[in-house]
């Protein structure tokens, strides 16, 4: 087993967002109040007064830490919303939740790209989708959608150019249950509207100037060791990018000067789909987010969702759920330690000593929810079927206990001794792709980049659902913020949710046969 560094997350006493409110309220009388909806929370701030409420916020309160930032298309109103989550990593607790709303018609609000600089991508995000526009933005662009493309898709009244009907199922497809491909009867083709006089197979509409700005075509050819500054792209389609991912890379030499990330290759927008589905037409989407943690993300949806409903779920299908979700968390990791070493220069080897492991819980997977990968397994209110009586013609019980007290931790421990101390594996990783503690929180990273920077901040600790608050585990958390320790943090969390799966097996005997949904 790894030497593993383990702090808890800091002890909360006193609400830290009932005091930073109360603080806020006392420093901005006349521009702060609650929101005033029912069923809401947070903060109202007037947009001129959000960059001052927002640094006053980090650097008197101790709110660092910015979780996200999202916008609302409130069209009803004639007005756009933003709303920010951020947290105090020191103090710990829940978040303080500041919201700012803007005429519809011209929405500007200021960037908190300089208090907060990971808002910079998410802000270039509702500029792309919800048209909400944000004064000193140091690169206001598209970051999902390609640029010419024409509207801002979140919109409630935007339209895709070939629109059926505002909800499903779609009258051409049910009750008569004609089948046909929708591409057919599509008069744009590829349900895409290009701006006026433009074409696809054009050169003249640059996209891209600013990211190939002061790159030329000429090379000095005079005698003796120099170097160019040289512009590679790395991607869309390249296998160490695991994904449809492009970077433009500017190297001098084999320094990295620059790198501008372009995504949205295969941006979907499951949101827009999701307007016209009914809630439950929802959840086999949310297997689509990340294909390796179908369960986790099914659970995030419909704990949002129950949340709004008010709805209970029995304790069976509780303790299968976090069950499911640290098996998820087991399969991740293994792969993302695999794809790891693959770039490291170890090839396959490394990958499949975790394999037969990974291939056991999708079993379990599959035999439960009858997919491997796209489980749409969680139902508002529990999940959709218990566990199977066996699982690869053995027991259930039996299979997950020779799981998680045998094969896991022999299987753990062989891949260490394989790799762990290797001196090529510690060559290329110790000290390499440093990230500090403080850009780690500054940069809003999460998950284990941020704790493996030295942040012991776990959502389960810091705000428990489901039944986590009753089970015994640690926040694995290392300090040096290299590969190394991004490597370390890793396996440290796979040992943690085997803990955490061992705690549940009684509970799972002790409930067999009570409902779970």
């Amino acid at each position: 087993m790894s030497d593993i560094v383990i702090e808890d997350a800091p002890a909360v006493n006193v609400d830290p967002v009932a005091t930073a409110v109360a603080r806020l309220k006392e420093k901005y009388p006349e521009a702060l109040q609650d929101d005033p909806r029912p069923g809401y929370t947070g903060v109202m701030v007037p947009a001129d007064k959000i960059v001052e409420v927002a640094e006053y916020a980090r650097q008197e309160l101790g709110f660092n830490y910015l979780s996200s930032v999202t916008g609302v298309d409130l069209i009803d109103e004639n007005k756009m919303e933003v709303v920010y989550h951020t947290y105090s990593i020191d103090q710990g607790g829940s978040a303080l939740v500041l919201k700012v709303q803007v005429d519809r018609d011209e929405p500007v609000v200021p960037s908190l790209t300089p208090t907060w600089p990971g808002a910079d991508f998410q802000e270039r995000e509702i500029w792309d989708l919800f048209g909400i526009r944000f004064a000193g933005h140091p690169d206001l662009r598209r970051i999902l959608m390609w640029d010419g493309f024409e509207g801002h898709p979140l919109r409630k009244d935007w339209k895709e150019p070939f629109y059926e009907e505002p909800n499903k199922p779609f009258g051409s497809r049910w009750p008569g249950g004609e089948v046909f491909r929708a591409e057919d009867r599509n008069p744009y083709g590829k349900n895409v509207q290009y701006p006026a006089g433009w074409r696809p197979d054009s050169i003249d509409f640059d996209t891209e100037a600013e990211i190939y700005a002061g790159v030329t075509l000429s090379r000095d050819a005079t005698p003796g060791l120099k170097t160019d500054k040289v512009t590679v792209n790395m991607g869309p389609q390249h296998p160490s990018t695991h994904g449809v991912f492009r970077m433009v890379v500017t190297l001098d030499g084999e320094t990295v000067l620059k790198l501008d990330p372009v995504m949205g290759y295969l941006h979907r927008n499951h949101e827009k789909i999701g307007e016209r589905n009914t809630f439950i037409q929802n959840i086999p989407y949310t297997d689509r987010l990340d294909y390796l943690c179908s369960m986790g993300n099914n659970h995030g949806y419909v704990l949002a969702v129950e949340k709004l409903l008010g709805s209970q779920v029995p304790e069976r299908a509780e303790w299968i759920r976090i069950l499911m979700v640290e098996l998820t968390r087991i399969v991740n990791h293994a792969w993302a330690l695999g794809f790891l070493l693959n770039d490291l220069g170890a090839l396959q080897t490394p990958m499949l000593y975790l394999y037969i492991e990974r291939e056991l819980i999708l079993d379990l997977f599959e035999a439960t929810a009858g997919s491997r990968m796209m489980c749409n397994y969680m139902r508002f209110g529990g999940v959709a079927y218990d566990l199977p009586t066996h699982v690869r013609t053995q027991p259930t019980m039996e299979f997950l206990h020779e799981l998680v007290y045998d094969r896991l931790p022999r299987a753990l421990e062989e891949f260490e001794t394989l790799i762990t101390n290797n001196e090529i594996m510690r060559a290329r990783s110790i000290g390499v792709g440093y990230l500090s503690l403080e850009d780690a929180i500054a940069l809003s990273t999460a998950g284990p980049l941020l704790r493996a920077s030295g942040v012991p901040y776990d959502v389960r600790r810091a705000e428990p659902y489901s039944y986590y608050e009753h089970l015994d585990f640690d926040v694995a958390v290392r300090y040096n913020g290299d590969i190394y320790d991004r490597y370390l943090i890793r396996l440290d969390e796979i040992y943690q949710s085997i803990r955490i799966v061992k705690q549940v097996l009684p509970h799972l005997k002790a409930t067999k046969g009570a409902p779970v949904v």
